[in-house]
Formats: C-alpha cells, structure tokens, sequence
C-alpha cells in the first residue's frame, strides 16, 4: 500500500483480477493514436537505456514529441474532443 501512496504504482489488485484488469488497461491503450503509442514506446526504451539524461537525448525525446504534435493524428484527437466524439486515427 506504501508504493501506491508514493506514486510508485498506480493499482492493486488481487490475483484473480489482474488479468482481466491488465486486458481493460491494453483496451485502453490501444484505442489511442498509433503513432501516439509508437513515440512513447520509443522514449520508454531509450529512457530505460539512460542512467541521466543527456542533451542529446533531451533532444531526440523533444524531436519524438514534435512528430506526434504535428501529426494528422493529433489534430484529429483535438478535433473529436472539441466535437464530442470518438477520434477516428491513422496512424498519421
């Protein structure tokens, strides 16, 4: 409980939920931009290879960030919030 009190964990849950749980939270993800999901899982994996942060890397994390935010899929999330509605994404 001290874990999830810290922030070091987001949910408890016990051990016969977890896999229905784990499915809701992938349902979760997968309903967002592909190229959305792409970026993260690239700045996941070079965060996880660093022990600090270079300015090197500060800047190919920035550059992943920019692709996302000048993507057809942003303005599209930005779109469909404004109108109410379920984004349609293409992973462009």
């Amino acid at each position: 409980m001290q874990a999830l009190n810290l922030g070091m964990i987001n949910y408890i849950k016990p051990a016969e939920e977890i896999e229905n749980f784990v499915y809701g939270l992938a349902t979760q993800i997968v309903a967002n931009s592909p190229l959305s999901i792409a970026v993260m899982k690239e700045e996941l994996r070079l965060l996880a290879s660093a022990r600090t942060i270079t300015p090197e890397l500060f800047e190919r994390i920035q550059g992943l960030r920019r692709v996302v935010y000048d993507s057809r899929d942003y303005q599209e999330g930005l779109n469909a919030f404004r109108e109410k509605r379920k984004p349609r994404f293409e992973g462009k």
